[in-house]
C-alpha cells in the first residue's frame, strides 16, 4: 500500500432513532439514559473489544457512530467481520430485535492533524457507510482491490454496481459487499442527500458544532427522516469545517454541465454568443480532444435556447457506422434526425426524390420542411465533425452543402435563419476547392490551454490549499490541460492519490492518463506518417516545418 495510505472506516447502528422512541421512560432523559446504558455502552465495548488485535484505534466517537482507523484495508476487514460477528453471536436486545451495525470502509491518505484525520477520504468512507444496512460491510472500489488481493479465508466479495455518494463525484462509483459467515448479499440503503436543517441548527456562534448528546438526541426523537441520515451528519461533526460536504466532486469525463463549478469560461465564449444572433452565422470550434469544445458549444445552444431559438444538437461520434456507408443514407440520416430533435414528423420519403442528388433533396427537405415549420432561428450543432472526414465521398459532398447553405444565407432570409456550429479536432484530409468548404468561412475559435492563474482557480475549486510550488509542479507536467488538469485534481480531492504520487505514475501505464496515453499511441500506430513526423519533433532542437 502506498505511503500514508490508510484504512478509514464508519459505523453506525440502524434504526436508533426509532429504538430511543420505543424504550421505557416517562421523558426524553429518561429514554437517553436508557439508551446508554443499554445499548450504546454494550456496543461501544463490543466495537473497542479487538481493536488492538487489528491495530486500529477509534479517532473520534458521536453519538452512537464510530470513526475508526486501521494501518491497511486487510486489518480493517478482519476487525470489521470480527465486530459483527460478537453482535450476532452476542446481540443485544432492542424494542425492535437485535441491534444493527453498519460499517463502510475507505482507503486514503488523509490529511492528518493532531490526532484527527481531515480531507475528501474521510467524507468518501462515511458515504459508503451510509448505503449500509444491519450487520452489512460496505467498501469503496480501493478498499476492495486490496481485500481481494490479500484472499482472506472465508471472506467473499460482491458487486452492488455503482451508486452515487452525494459530494464524491459526478456520476456513481463502485460499491462492494464484504461477505462472511456465508452470508449472501442484501440490497443497498438509499442514503439522504438534503442537509438537515435541525442538526445545522446545532451549531454554536463560533462555528463548531456542539458535541452535546442530549441535544442531538432530543433533535433525533422528533425527525422521522433523521435516521435514514443520521451518519452523514455525525460525520460532517467529525470533519475539518473546511470540508463543503455538498460540493459535488463532478467526474472530469465528457463536457462540463452548464451549472458545474468547475467550468472555466473561455475568453470567446461572448463573442460566441453575439455571432449566433447574426443571421447566417458559422462558428467553427477547434481544438484538440478534451479541451473544452463539447462544453462551450452547450453553452451557446444553451444561450440560444434563451432567445427563443430552436437547437438541434448532433454527435457524430454516436452515428452507427453503416449510416456512412452510403450518401443518401448519410443525408436521410442528417434530415431525419434534425427533424426528431425538434420534435416533428418526419418526412423524407415525401422530399426525396432519385432524380435529384442526395444534397438537393436534403436542401429542399430543409428549404420547404424544417426551416419552414417555424420563424424561429434553427441552430444546428455538429460535434466531433472529424468523423465526417474518413469517409471521403460523404466529406467533399456534406462540406460543400454546408458551405452553400452559408453561400445561400447572404441574401435569403429563409437560409438566414439557420446558424451552424461545427465542433472538430483537426481539418479535413483531403484538399478542397475554397467554395466547397465551410472551414474557411465564419467565426473561427481555436481553444487552447488553461491559464496559469484559471488552473490555481480550479485548484481552489477542488478544495486544495496548494502552494506555489505545488501548482507549479503540476504545470511543468502537463501545462493547462483542461481535462489533464481536472482529471488530477479530482483524483486528488478524492483521496485517490496524493501530488506525488500522480508526479511519479502520471507518465506511466499505472497512472490516471493510462487512457488517454494509449489513445493517443494508438494513433501513432495507426497513422506512421504521423509516427514518424513525432519522431522527427522530438529528436529536432530546432523549429520542424511539417507538410
Amino acid at each position: 500500500m502506498a505511503e500514508n495510505m490508510i484504512a478509514l472506516v464508519f459505523t453506525d447502528l440502524v434504526n436508533s432513532t426509532a429504538i430511543k422512541n420505543h424504550l421505557a421512560g416517562s421523558s426524553i432523559r429518561e429514554r437517553n439514559e436508557a439508551y446508554r446504558d443499554n445499548i450504546l455502552l454494550p456496543h461501544r465495548q463490543r466495537v473497542t473489544a479487538s481493536l488492538s488485535q487489528y491495530e486500529g484505534r477509534v479517532v473520534e466517537e458521536i453519538g452512537d457512530a464510530f470513526f475508526l482507523v486501521f494501518p491497511n484495508a486487510i486489518l480493517a476487514a478482519q476487525w470489521a467481520v470480527a465486530a459483527q460477528n460478537i453482535h450476532i453471536t452476542e446481540p443485544i436486545p432492542t424494542p425492535l430485535g437485535n441491534l444493527g451495525v453498519r460499517i463502510g470502509m475507505h482507503i486514503g491518505a488523509p490529511l492528518v492533524d493532531g490526532h484527527q484525520f481531515i480531507g475528501q477520504e474521510v467524507d468518501y468512507a462515511a458515504r459508503v457507510a451510509a448505503l449500509a444496512t444491519g450487520e452489512q460491510i460496505l467498501l469503496s472500489e480501493n478498499a476492495a482491490a486490496f481485500v481481494r488481493s490479500a484472499e482472506i479465508r472465508d471472506i467473499t466479495l460482491y458487486s452492488h454496481g455503482e451508486m452515487y455518494l452525494k459530494g464524491i463525484g459526478f456520476g456513481a462509483v463502485p460499491i462492494f459487499e464484504l461477505l462472511y459467515a456465508e452470508r449472501s448479499p442484501i440490497p443497498l440503503k438509499v442514503a439522504g442527500q438534503k442537509s438537515l436543517s435541525n442538526l445545522d441548527a446545532v451549531v454554536d456562534g463560533s462555528g463548531e458544532r456542539s458535541r452535546n448528546l442530549p441535544e442531538i438526541l432530543a433533535l433525533s426523537a422528533n425527525s422521522p427522516e433523521l435516521e435514514q441520515r443520521s451518519l452523514l451528519t455525525k460525520v460532517s461533526s467529525m470533519v475539518s469545517p473546511d470540508v463543503n460536504p455538498d460540493i459535488n466532486w463532478e467526474s472530469p469525463e465528457g463536457q462540463v454541465p452548464i451549472d458545474s463549478r468547475f467550468y472555466i469560461p473561455s475568453a470567446y465564449e461572448e463573442r460566441c454568443y453575439e455571432e449566433v444572433k447574426k443571421p447566417g452565422s458559422l462558428i467553427r470550434i477547434k481544438s484538440p480532444h478534451s479541451m473544452g469544445k463539447s462544453s462551450l458549444m452547450i453553452r451557446v445552444l444553451a444561450h440560444a435556447k434563451q432567445l427563443g431559438y430552436r437547437t438541434v444538437s448532433l454527435n457524430l461520434e454516436e452515428v452507427n457506422q453503416k449510416i456512412f456507408a452510403d450518401l443518401e443514407q448519410f443525408m436521410q440520416w442528417f434530415c431525419a434526425t434534425v427533424g426528431k430533435q425538434l420534435g416533428i414528423r418526419i418526412k423524407t420519403e415525401e422530399y426525396w426524390d432519385d432524380i435529384f442528388g442526395a444534397n438537393d433533396n436534403t436542401t429542399d427537405y430543409f428549404e420547404n420542411y424544417l426551416l419552414k415549420v417555424s420563424e424561429q432561428p434553427l441552430v444546428l450543432a455538429i460535434d466531433n465533425f472529424d468523423r465526417v472526414f474518413k469517409y471521403a465521398d460523404i466529406e467533399t459532398d456534406f462540406c460543400g452543402l454546408l458551405r452553400g447553405w452559408y453561400g445561400r444565407s447572404r441574401n435569403d432570409a429563409l437560409w438566414g435563419n439557420l446558424r451552424l456550429i461545427i465542433v472538430h479536432s483537426q481539418e479535413p484530409y483531403l484538399p478542397k476547392d475554397i467554395n466547397q468548404s465551410p472551414f474557411n468561412v465564419g467565426l473561427p475559435i481555436v481553444l487552447g490551454e488553461l491559464t496559469a492563474s484559471e488552473v490555481q482557480i480550479l485548484i481552489t475549486r477542488h478544495g486544495l490549499t496548494w502552494t506555489e510550488q505545488q501548482a507549479g509542479q503540476l504545470g511543468a507536467l502537463i501545462g493547462g490541460h483542461p481535462y489533464l488538469v481536472r482529471l488530477v485534481l479530482f483524483h486528488i480531492a478524492a483521496g485517490d492519490l496524493s501530488l506525488e504520487e500522480f508526479l511519479q505514475t502520471a507518465p506511466t501505464e499505472e497512472g490516471i492518463y493510462k487512457s488517454h496515453l494509449v489513445g493517443h499511441l494508438k494513433a501513432l500506430e495507426d497513422y506512421p506518417d504521423l509516427a514518424a513526423a513525432m519522431k522527427t519533433v522530438v529528436a529536432s532542437e530546432t523549429p520542424v516545418r511539417l507538410r
